[in-house]
C-alpha cells in the first residue's frame, strides 16, 4: 500500500494512495430512471451535486520525510527525468 523510495536530496519519499482532497463541486443532470426509482422518491429534482475526490496536489513534509500521492509522484518523476536529459 505504501511505497517508499530514497532519492530526493536524502529525504525519504513515501507514496500514500489515501492522500486525497475534495475537488470542485459539479452539478449533473439526473436521469429519469434515477429520478423515479431512488429513495426518497423525488422525481421533480432534476439535478444533483457531485463532489469529486482527487489526489492531493501538495506534498506533506515531516522533517526528512515527504508524503505524496502516487499520481503526483509519477508527475514528479516525469519532470525530473526531463530535467536530467
Amino acid at each position: 500500500m505504501y511505497k517508499s523510495i530514497d532519492s530526493l536530496c536524502g529525504m525519504r519519499i513515501i507514496q500514500n494512495p489515501f492522500l486525497m482532497e475534495r475537488g470542485e463541486p459539479k452539478t449533473v443532470r439526473r436521469s429519469w430512471i434515477e429520478r423515479l426509482f431512488t429513495r426518497p422518491w423525488n422525481p421533480f429534482c432534476a439535478t444533483k451535486c457531485i463532489v469529486p475526490i482527487i489526489p492531493k496536489r501538495d506534498p506533506i513534509i515531516f522533517g526528512d520525510m515527504i508524503l505524496i500521492h502516487p499520481a503526483r509522484m509519477h508527475e514528479l518523476e516525469t519532470i525530473l527525468s526531463k530535467l536530467e536529459k
